[in-house]
């Protein structure tokens, strides 16, 4: 493990564990937080697995084309 496991680590636990990026991106010492999350904060299978429950729990609370009544899609005036 050199010094830049050390810093790759240090930014993705950061942000997994809800520092926002603009914090990390300080600490880093870069100049946006763009560098900060294409160089350093790696893609967390967790945080991928939760916005997709987030998604379908979004979906499972609309209502059903049965519960909603039917409105025209256009209007005419």
């Amino acid at each position: 493990m050199d010094l830049h496991d050390l810093r790759r680590t240090f930014a993705t636990y950061l942000v997994a564990k809800g520092t926002d990026v603009k914090t990390v991106s300080s600490l880093m010492g870069h100049a946006n937080a763009a560098m900060t999350l294409n160089v350093y904060a790696s893609a967390d299978p967790d945080a991928r697995l939760a916005a997709g429950r987030v998604v379908a729990e979004a979906m499972a609370e609309r209502p059903t084309r049965e519960e909603t009544p039917r409105r025209p899609l256009l209007r005419v005036v």
